[in-house]
Parts: structure tokens; sequence; C-alpha cells
């Protein structure tokens, strides 16, 4: 008995451990069928999901490099879910560590309803040398959904996306 205690004890104590052994950025290079081109994103799974039409929907932090009508390209990031959550911009708040809430962000809605692009300057600014990321998003099917990230090691993940103003995130 008291081995088997000792074991579930030391199954808890792993499973407790600190968030940061959560943390794991993946590099994903996606090819143009048409150009050849290869582009490098990086992305992280949410440590929670929204809940919609009684069905988890997960979600994943992505960063990668965007090109802006008449700028070079920069980084970027977004949060794309695993079936539509939207149609039209998506009210949101966010808490990168303990960083006074942002409010009142508007996300935009890409790729269908799949993706929500958060290009805010202040955020992007901060996320490389954040730990943790809480963001809410006001979804008309999911009602209030507030999904959390880890995201120690963002800062190394932004320097496997190639852009060229790359310096001024850290």
């Amino acid at each position: 008995m008291q081995k088997i205690l000792l074991a579930l004890s030391i199954g808890l104590v792993l499973l407790s451990g600190p968030r940061a052994a959560f943390a794991e950025w993946k590099e994903d290079v996606k090819v143009d069928r048409v150009t050849g081109e290869r582009t490098v994103v990086m992305t992280n799974a949410a440590l929670s999901s929204a809940r919609q039409f009684g069905r988890k929907v997960s979600a994943t932090l992505v960063l990668r490099c965007v090109a802006s009508a008449g700028r070079a390209k920069h980084p970027s990031a977004a949060i794309v879910f695993s079936e539509r959550v939207a149609m039209d911009t998506v009210a949101t708040k966010y808490r990168i560590d303990n960083d006074p809430v942002r409010r009142n962000k508007m996300a935009s809605v890409q790729n269908d309803g799949l993706a929500l692009e958060l290009g805010w300057a202040e955020f992007m600014s901060r996320l490389p040398s954040s730990s943790v990321l809480h963001i809410e998003f006001s979804l008309p099917w999911a009602g209030h959904a507030l999904i959390e990230f880890d995201t120690t090691g963002a800062n190394e993940a932004f320097r496997h996306i190639p852009c060229s103003d790359q310096k001024r995130l850290g």
C-alpha cells in the first residue's frame, strides 16, 4: 500500500511541475505550390481550449512573417483554431505575465474564421520576453473564451522566422 501511495505522489509531483516544461515551440515549413517559396512558422499549442457547440476547440499560437502593402516583411502573431470561431472582428483582452490587462483590442478574422490576427504593436513587442499569455475572445458561438499559452522561449521562436526587421523584437 505504501508503494502505491509513493508512486501516486511521485506522479502528482511530476504532473504539477513548472509550466515551463509545457512550453514547446514547433517549427513548421510551408511551401507555396506555385512559387516554391518556403515560409517558416513557429507554433505553440494552448494549455487550455475553448468550448463551442458542446465541443472543445483547440487553439495554437502561430508566429510568422507577413508582408504589408509597401512595407518589408515583419513578425506577426495569430491564434489558429481547430474549427471556425468567428466571421468578423473579435473583441479581445489579454494579459502577458503580470502586466496590466489590455482591453478592447480588436482581432481581425482570417482564413475563413479559423484564425485571429494579433498584430498590436505593444503585444508584439512584449511577446518575445514573455512566459505566460492569457487571452480572452468574445466569440459569437463560444462566448467569452479564455485561452492560456506558455510562451516561454518565444524570443528563440521569433529567431526561427526570418524577417527583415527582426532586430526590433529583442
